[in-house]
């Protein structure tokens, strides 16, 4: 008989931990894999292993059973479809937890219909999450401290109450290139509420929000209730419709943050709406902002802090982009560009055009000559979420005299009472006629002139076509010369007060 060497303890200790090797399983609906389903190829799968899923639509509820493991497509969410189906991740399963490349449409009726996480924090990628329908997270639910990642996720096309895109509880979940659009929502949040934690949203697109009837509802597109959440260049664009709202973000409670954001508008002014409103003791601090909005830009409510800094502030329905209720909050205004605010706060600001190189066309780029750029205001900063476009001085054109006409700066502008629409023509004695558009691009007024030793103006007395002021906002100059059109912007301001 052969005796074997005695191993020493730790030798045998060594042994026994040695990890297994990491296994691939595959899963097919077709047959061609390991298993037909991806619930059975979880359940056959062990710590540390691949399940890899080959393209089809799998009609199913997928549990990742707290496994750390990575659950890929072979060919990426257009061709594999978990649908009708739902992804739950609910025993502490963390980033090292990698879900990759599915499409997870049409859920249950329940509680994060297509994803539900609850104290696990799992990194889910390059996925389409659509069609949710539930009272809250129709297309995301996710509760508690781990910090789940969501990378360039698509969330579209879910319908509910609140969170309707995704709803966060205590949650400290990062999103990252995402997308959440296209969101119908009865009350708060069409494409995020937050309760409380401290979730990240970065280079997120939040757009298409709608609202599911009249409801009185808080948070067009996003609610944060006691929330720390931060915001670093995002887009936000709910749907244009018959409602009025009470915001289109709402801040209740919590220190929120949103560092490079653009919010943008097309409401009719009849039912405009806020766009960011401070309430319950919230502080909000905005910084690096294009904000174009037919109600106030940005709403601070009694007992609120906040900043807004190096932003440009557009109310295009006219009247105070800024307001402050009384007893006014704790709220600072410097470094940015609007015509008119209500905070007391306010200073080392221009009020005036920012110069888009297309406001109709939602261009938000600036003109070369614009005062939001370092070189055009006396501290040196960039104002707003973008910098030169390209487009040249005046908008839409360069200043300089091309086919032999060109449009110069309107005097004053702003203006509160008459102003002259001036232009150089290279032929003295030519016609010139101008018009004057709202932002809407109807046509307000109608005038003509000639062009007299190569220059020339016109005088506009801020009133329509029925001798009617017309309101304050921003509205087009269009000037045409022969074959030769181009046009500026003009900020109208409120009519000065009579000395009493």
């Amino acid at each position: 008989m052969r005796i074997l060497p005695l191993l020493p303890a730790a030798a045998i200790v060594f042994l026994a931990v040695q990890p297994s090797q990491a296994t691939i399983i595959s899963v097919d609906a077709l047959g061609g894999g390991d298993y037909l389903t991806i619930q059975e190829g979880i359940d056959a799968a062990s710590e540390g292993d691949t399940v890899l899923v080959a393209p089809a639509t799998y009609a199913e509820t997928v549990a990742l059973r707290g496994l750390n493991i990575a659950l890929l497509s072979e060919e990426g969410a257009s061709a594999t479809r978990i649908d009708p189906g739902r992804l739950t991740a609910t025993s502490g399963e963390d980033s090292t937890t990698v879900i990759d490349g599915f499409t997870i449409a049409n859920g249950p009726s329940q509680d994060g219909s297509c994803v539900f996480l609850d104290e696990s924090g799992p990194s889910i990628r390059n996925c389409v999450i659509e069609g949710g329908g539930a009272s809250r997270g129709a297309g995301a639910y996710c509760e508690g401290k781990p910090r789940p990642t969501f990378q360039n996720v698509v969330i579209r096309d879910c319908s509910g109450a609140s969170g309707v895109g995704a709803y966060l509880l205590d949650s400290y979940a990062v999103f990252q290139d995402c997308e959440i659009r296209d969101c119908a929502r009865g009350a708060f949040g069409g494409a995020v509420r937050a309760d409380g934690g401290g979730p990240t949203f970065e280079r997120v697109i939040m757009e298409g929000m709608t609202t599911l009837g009249a409801y009185p509802d808080r948070g067009e597109v996003i609610f944060l209730g006691d929330s720390n959440a931060r915001f670093v260049d995002v887009f936000i664009h709910p749907a244009s419709d018959d409602f009025r709202h009470s915001s289109v973000v709402e801040c209740c409670g919590g220190i929120v943050e949103f560092d490079g954001v653009t919010l943008y508008t097309d409401d009719d002014p009849s039912h405009g709406t806020p766009g960011f409103v401070a309430r319950d003791g919230a502080s909000l601090s905005i910084v690096s902002a294009t904000i174009v909005n037919d109600d106030p830009c940005v709403w601070y409510e009694a007992g609120t802090t906040g900043t807004i800094e190096r932003s440009v502030l557009v109310r295009v329905g006219g009247g105070r982009a800024v307001e402050c209720l009384t007893p006014g909050p704790s709220a600072e205004i410097f470094h940015s560009c609007l015509v008119d605010t209500g905070c007391g706060d306010a200073h080392d600001n221009i009020y005036t055009d920012p110069l888009f190189c297309g406001l109709l066309t939602a261009d938000f780029t600036l003109h070369d000559d614009s005062p939001c750029l370092p070189a055009g205001n006396p501290w040196g900063v960039l104002m707003g979420h973008y910098g030169a476009g390209g487009c040249g001085t005046g908008v839409g054109e360069s200043g300089e005299v091309g086919h032999g006409f060109a449009l110069l700066p309107a005097v004053p502008n702003p203006a509160s009472g008459p102003v002259e629409l001036r232009y150089a023509a290279a032929d003295a004695g030519s016609m010139v006629a101008v018009t004057i558009h709202d932002v809407r691009g109807s046509v307000v007024r109608r005038l003509s002139g000639a062009a007299t030793e190569a220059t020339g103006s016109v005088r506009w007395d801020l009133c329509n076509a029925l001798g009617h002021r017309v309101a304050p906002g921003v509205y087009f100059v269009r000037a045409s010369c022969g074959l030769a059109t181009t046009h500026r912007t003009l900020v109208v301001l409120r009519r000065p007060r009579l000395a009493d």
